[in-house]
């Protein structure tokens, strides 16, 4: 049921080219709930146009997780961005990713950077809860 409020758009990001150091557009798909679609969709511009030009190598919204899960991925109104270089960390264990270096790993998103600012500005949050720290996640309730 909740697929049928789901709708994906298409996204210009910055990533790097073969050679790994020069910046190129690319598209990427995201599905979300389709009240959100426009917002999103000026979010990722404003992100893709801004100053840090920050390169995204894989996104995701929608993902059903079960009847029971109360997570803002199965209403699409979550997003993850670069899950291997934004790990999940509870009480120093990670649950998910491999690291998170903002400043070393161009991947990785400064909590204080202009992801985190221009996410934030439209209503999303950080996965920043305490012990439990997921980087790569933005909601649109704070879940």
């Amino acid at each position: 049921e909740a697929e049928l409020h789901m709708t994906t758009i298409t996204i210009n990001v910055w990533d790097f080219a073969s050679d790994g150091v020069t910046k190129v557009t690319k598209q990427r798909k995201l599905t979300v709930h389709k009240n959100i679609a426009e917002t999103v969709q000026q979010i990722f511009k404003e992100i893709y146009e801004g100053e840090e030009q920050f390169p995204i190598k894989n996104i995701g919204g929608y993902s059903w997780r079960g009847d029971t899960s109360r997570s803002e991925h199965c209403c699409g109104l979550a997003i993850d961005i670069n899950w291997e270089e934004n790990y999940l960390i509870e009480n120093g264990v990670i649950i998910s990713g491999k690291c998170y270096q903002p400043g070393v790993n161009p991947y990785s998103i400064p909590t204080d950077g202009e992801v985190a600012k221009i996410m934030n500005k439209y209503g999303f949050s950080q996965g920043l809860w305490g012990n439990r720290c997921d980087y790569m996640h933005f909601s649109y309730f704070g879940t």
